[in-house]
């Protein structure tokens, strides 16, 4: 498996080869995973089948926890969403920032973001970890917008109800086995929470 994507080339020579460590870790839990329940997997298991020290991982993710939760898709569609809130309204920004994050190299990741997805629905405390982490992206979110603005119940509104979109996306995705592209299925998500929000745009 190879850990480069596009865009990488853009980055400097150290963040690269830390993205692609942190790629290569979190892949490594993922199999474990596959093999021996939650629980039982050590943060030194991990970094010994991954060739680094334990004490990489923890600098790089913190927790066990983290290494199942990251996802750098979140971060990568959160800076284009701030990047074109000036140009477009919220919903045309979230519809452009996914696109430019995930078109083109999203589809090489589906399989490890599947198996990512199922595992935090099976695992209480990571789901109860990306519970925490999804009400915080709502509140960046919703800072973002209201800076750009929307009055702050509205950006509040919008954020709560783009957070729900995305997770019925990934529920639906999750549900039926990957069927459908996850990038599609945000579209109909983006798509449904536009007509509803009309009113304020």
């Amino acid at each position: 498996m190879t850990h480069e994507r596009p865009g990488d080339e853009l980055l400097s020579h150290r963040d690269r080869k830390k993205l692609q460590a942190k790629r290569r870790i979190q892949a490594t839990a993922l199999d474990l995973a596959g093999s021996q329940s939650y629980q039982t997997i050590s943060v030194e298991s991990i970094a010994e089948r991954s060739g680094v020290s334990a004490s990489t991982v923890y600098r790089y993710f913190s927790t066990k926890v983290g290494i199942f939760l990251w996802d750098e898709y979140d971060e990568a569609v959160m800076v284009e969403f701030r990047a074109l809130l000036g140009e477009h309204d919220p919903i045309e920004a979230m519809n452009r920032a996914v696109h430019a994050a995930l078109a083109d190299r999203f589809h090489l990741d589906e399989a490890r973001a599947l198996t990512q997805l199922v595992l935090i629905q099976e695992v209480e405390p990571l789901r109860q970890s990306m519970a925490s982490r999804l009400d915080e992206l709502r509140m960046s979110l919703a800072a973002m917008v209201a800076q750009h603005g929307w009055p702050a119940f509205e950006a509040n509104v919008f954020a709560g109800a783009m957070i729900s979109a995305f997770n019925g996306a990934f529920e639906t995705w999750a549900a039926s086995g990957g069927e459908e592209s996850l990038l599609s299925l945000f579209d109909r998500a983006i798509r449904l929470l536009g007509a509803g929000l009309d009113s304020v745009r």
